[in-house]
């Protein structure tokens, strides 16, 4: 595991990985801030400046081919920057402008921008291996200097900008589809039954064309979880409104119960007044007469 710095005696211990130590020692125990108060030097495997000892080596003097210094301290020997092309002029940039004529020296880099200037020089685009061979406009109008995208339709190479290709009938080289009648303009407009884009604004119109709008894709089910979880948690992040306290209820009284119902009485077989077999009153209960006495 990478060394930390040690600090500053009696400073908080610092967060950084030590890379700088004592050219005796070679053994890393600060960073490049704290180094630079113990008289520290980078211990990489890169050189480092013969003068400031902190900053990488990438300059030399040009008879010793010999990286020595950085580009601050080179500056005041005369250095120049060990492995790039430099100016054939002035020797003091790099080069990247050159003559892209198709000749036996195209393509090459010889001059800085202020030097090229005087020889109509254009800058030289770097070529990748995945990335295709950047041509430049071949009119004379804008000397060369801007990129081509304009060509012929029949040819489909690309040989001017834009403005000089307009002038010779040309379209541009693109993958965008380009308007059936015009072939200067991205096609955008067509029939709405065919759904298809074929016209420009303006070539549309006659044809009575409308805007092809790209149809709408409906989210699948990982994207329509994902907002749904979203849309979860930014509600229970949001801050929840403080609730007022209310005031303690009083206890109330139980429920009183239901009056109990009365049993209904029996029905009793009485028979008629007169009866012999009817029960006679109790003496002194003049509520019922008795039966007449006997004569």
């Amino acid at each position: 595991m990478p060394k930390k710095c040690e600090g500053a005696p009696g400073a908080p211990p610092c967060a950084k990985f030590a890379s700088f130590g004592m050219a005796t020692d070679k053994v890393k125990r600060w960073c490049g801030a704290h180094g630079a108060a113990h008289g520290a030097v980078a211990l990489q495997m890169q050189k480092c400046c013969e003068i400031c000892k902190t900053k990488k080596a990438h300059y030399g003097l040009p008879s010793e081919k010999r990286r020595r210094w950085c580009a601050k301290c080179g500056k005041a020997q005369g250095a120049v920057l060990i492995g790039a092309n430099m100016c054939e002029e002035c020797g003091e940039k790099q080069a990247n402008f050159g003559i892209n004529d198709g000749g036996p020296d195209s393509r090459k880099k010889r001059w800085c921008a202020s030097c090229g200037r005087t020889h109509g020089a254009t800058f030289i685009y770097p070529l990748s291996q995945t990335k295709q061979k950047q041509k430049m406009c071949e009119g004379a109008a804008c000397g060369g200097k801007k990129q081509a995208s304009f060509g012929m339709p029949d040819e489909r190479k690309k040989r001017w900008c834009g403005s000089c290709g307009q002038s010779v009938g040309a379209i541009r080289l693109q993958a965008q589809k380009m308007c059936e009648k015009c072939g200067l303009k991205q096609a955008s407009f067509g029939l709405l039954a065919e759904r298809k884009k074929r016209w420009c604004e303006e070539c549309g119109r006659p044809e009575n064309a409308e805007r092809i709008q790209p149809k709408k894709r409906r989210p699948s089910a990982a994207a329509a979880a994902a907002a749904a979880m979203a849309m979860t948690a930014a509600a229970a992040a949001a801050p929840q409104e403080p609730q007022e306290p209310q005031a303690p209820q009083a206890p109330q009284a139980p429920p009183e119960a239901p009056p109990a119902k009365r049993a209904k009485p029996e029905a009793v077989d009485v028979p008629p007044p007169g009866d012999p077999s009817r029960p006679r009153p109790p003496p002194g209960n003049p509520s019922e007469p008795g039966p007449p006495p006997d004569s």
